[in-house]
């Protein structure tokens, strides 16, 4: 570590903010929109081109291993779940970063911390990962990370429904994500990652829900900080923003399908050989579709049930005698059962009822379901039976070809 490196880690957390936004420079979001675009990742040039930024940023600080293949691709980015957001300077990718969606496996930061706190308040959380920019393009300072950051508060809000995100940090960049977005911290002990050459994080989170556009309308930043964050935080501004079709409202939009999942198996990477068996058995339960049977795992899948799709709906539950009434979100569905998560009260009072979702802009569904566990706020039911069933099966062979669909 240099010494001015360490004289600033020294300093007041207010003042090392102050030099953090001070750095920070304005540009023009009509320049921006004409040279550069940001999106999902969806086709496999697209994909490829990012896991090799991440790959060469990691190794060029000494954190991965040589990979032959000069890609590194971790487990999480395998989940259907994962989303890799791009940032393409006319054909060339020149930033990304992911959004891992919590799921069977758990997000990364959390072979080092522990997220209780966040989890029960049966609100969604996801981890932001594996943030790069490509060399040349980091003097920028703001001119990309503003507009790559509000794709990604967007797009989790909007798409994915969101509440939280957590990131493990470099100590050194705390600053940053305090001034800007209000980042709270997890745990105040700094750890290091074995898997990743012992790097220092430190765990933060981040309330994307409507608190963070009061906080960021307030932030200044530039030199004599006259610039206003909120003015380059608005989605609408930004021409260059790509979103996926999507005529359904499914959560999720996987880079790895079948073909491209044997590609990246067949290259035999080192940051895939760390896959243990149980890691395997959950991807393999994950993707429980035939045409992934025995891809991940030799062990038996006979005990699959029905694959799951995350989704962003808004729904009504009423209790079977009609006595309760409450607003849910439902994050999570399977033909045969609903994962949600009431909005506003504490606990529902009924084991049988009604929700009546909301699937498309144009269609909503009533679902007749029994309730059969709840952890941390949140319920998993079994679907009785669904009205109209022909829209009802619909979503459901939507979001199974969506899943299925390849790169």
């Amino acid at each position: 570590m240099s010494i001015k490196r360490t004289l600033f880690n020294l300093l007041p957390l207010k003042y090392k903010e102050g030099v953090f936004l001070n750095k920070l420079k304005p540009f023009s979001i009509e320049e921006f929109n004409n040279e550069f675009e940001v999106k999902v990742a969806e086709t496999k040039n697209e994909i490829l081109q990012a896991y090799r930024l991440i790959y060469q940023n990691y190794y060029d600080s000494g954190i991965c291993e040589l990979e032959d293949e000069d890609i590194r691709i971790t487990k999480h980015a395998l989940l259907p779940t994962t989303t890799l957001v791009i940032v393409k300077h006319f054909e060339e990718v020149v930033a990304t970063a992911s959004i891992v969606v919590d799921n069977p496996l758990g997000l990364p930061l959390e072979s080092l911390f522990n997220l209780d706190i966040l989890r029960k308040t049966g609100k969604q959380i996801a981890e932001i990962s594996t943030l790069s920019v490509k060399i040349g393009y980091r003097k920028l300072h703001g001119k990309i990370l503003f507009p790559l950051t509000c794709y990604l508060f967007d797009y989790s809000s909007r798409v994915l429904g969101i509440d939280y995100f957590v990131l493990a940090v470099n100590p050194f960049s705390q600053p940053f994500y305090t001034s800007l977005f209000n980042a709270k911290k997890i745990s105040s002990e700094v750890k290091k990652y074995s898997q990743v050459k012992n790097a220092q994080a430190l765990a933060m989170y981040i309330d994307i829900s409507e608190e963070i556009e009061e906080f960021i309308g307030q932030v200044k930043f530039g030199k004599g900080r006259k610039e206003t964050l909120v003015n380059y935080f608005n989605p609408e501004l930004y021409k260059s923003f790509k979103y996926p079709n999507r005529e359904f409202y499914k959560a999720f939009n996987p880079a790895f399908k079948l073909e491209l999942l044997k590609e990246i198996f067949s290259k035999k990477l080192k940051s895939l050989d760390i896959l243990e068996e149980w890691d395997k058995e959950i991807l393999q339960n994950i993707y429980s579709f035939n045409e992934f049977s025995n891809f991940f795992s030799n062990k038996s899948s006979e005990n699959r049930v029905s694959p799951r799709f995350n989704v962003n709906c808004s729904g009504v539950f009423t209790s079977i005698d009609g006595k309760f009434v409450h607003f849910v979100r439902i994050y999570n569905i399977s033909n045969q059962g609903i994962f949600f998560h009431p909005i506003g009260v504490h606990k529902i009072k009924s084991d049988e009822g009604e929700i009546l979702l909301k699937i498309s802009k144009d269609k909503s569904v009533s679902v007749n379901i029994k309730i059969l566990r709840e952890k941390n706020h949140q319920y998993g039911a079994k679907v009785l039976s669904s009205t109209p069933q022909s829209d009802w099966l619909e979503f459901i062979d939507y979001l199974s070809e969506s899943f299925l669909q390849a790169s």
